[in-house]
């Protein structure tokens, strides 16, 4: 049963943000260190993207769950508020906890993009730290998902998850802007294409969201006004192949810092002493591509 609990950020993520190589870099040559940490910047930014089920996109549903299904589909109970989806969802009136199914599709399969992806979730609605049934009144949400697969295919990457996990909790309901905190996990695998020619790529992600806010109101306003800080730890195994032909396994092992700048529609990663800038919406680095 989901619990609410504000969560702060420990000293010691800030610690892992700040540091540099991981230890395995040891020895390596610094073009295979810079190229490690280009092709995490472009994996981690596809994870984090709004438009993919992305850590981003289940920090605005987590939000968009306090709107009152009636406003969407007529229904009782939550809605995540994102485009394309179809949910089933249930209430226990002992716990009084909503879950919900949720399988969406952005774009065609048999176009240049496409996205799909499947969550089990639930939400628990408060009012002063007390359960109940309707989001009316709420001032905080308690937001998991339980489990999650994720398809992507765009003409640079094919994206996918494997695993999936989420405790947010959500505060200043009663206010324009939401306050997310809590962790995301994931586990997937990623085929990018770069400018450098090909990768494979198998990762483990944890993100801590620490006072992530955004819009109550609508899916489309996360795209621009969006603040807080994303603080996480990439681990992957990454098959590079060359243009000519040439392949190279390198073992990943990096901590990166996510920020908002408010007035456009990118996230700024900070990883191993630089910076990357990726669209929000899409999770691409266009330097990278």
């Amino acid at each position: 049963m989901p619990r609410f609990l504000r969560l702060s950020l420990p000293a010691l993520a800030l610690a892992l943000a700040l540091t540099g190589c991981d230890a395995a870099d040891t020895g390596a040559s610094s073009a295979d260190i810079q190229a490690d940490t280009e092709d995490a910047a472009v994996s981690i930014a596809a994870a984090v993207a709004l438009d993919g089920g992305g850590a981003l996109d289940e920090i605005a549903t987590s939000v968009l769950g306090s709107v009152p299904a009636a406003s969407l589909d007529g229904g009782d109970g939550p809605g995540d508020g994102r485009p394309g989806c179809t949910r089933d969802r249930s209430y226990d009136e002992t716990a009084m906890l909503w879950t919900v199914t949720a399988d969406c599709r952005r774009g065609s399969p048999d176009r240049r993009f496409f996205a799909s992806f499947s969550r089990v979730s639930t939400f628990q609605f408060l009012a002063t730290g007390q359960p109940q049934q309707a989001p009316a009144g709420a001032d905080a949400l308690a937001y998991d998902i339980l489990s999650g697969e994720t398809l992507i295919r765009t003409p640079q990457r094919v994206h996918r998850v494997t695993s999936l996990t989420a405790d947010f909790d959500v505060t200043d309901l009663d206010m324009e802007l939401a306050t997310v905190n809590g962790t995301y996990q994931r586990s997937g695998a990623d085929s990018l294409r770069v400018r450098r020619g090909e990768r494979t790529v198998v990762y483990t992600l944890d993100l801590e969201a620490t006072d992530v806010r955004g819009s109550r109101r609508t899916y489309e306003n996360w795209r621009r006004a969006v603040s807080g800080t994303l603080t996480g730890h990439y681990v992957a195994t990454i098959t590079r192949t060359d243009r000519s032909g040439q392949t190279v396994t390198r073992d990943v092992d990096r901590t990166f810092t996510i920020t908002f700048p408010t007035g456009n529609e990118e996230a700024e990663i900070a990883i191993d002493g630089r910076r990357f800038r990726a669209n929000r919406s899409t999770g691409e680095i266009a330097s990278l591509m």
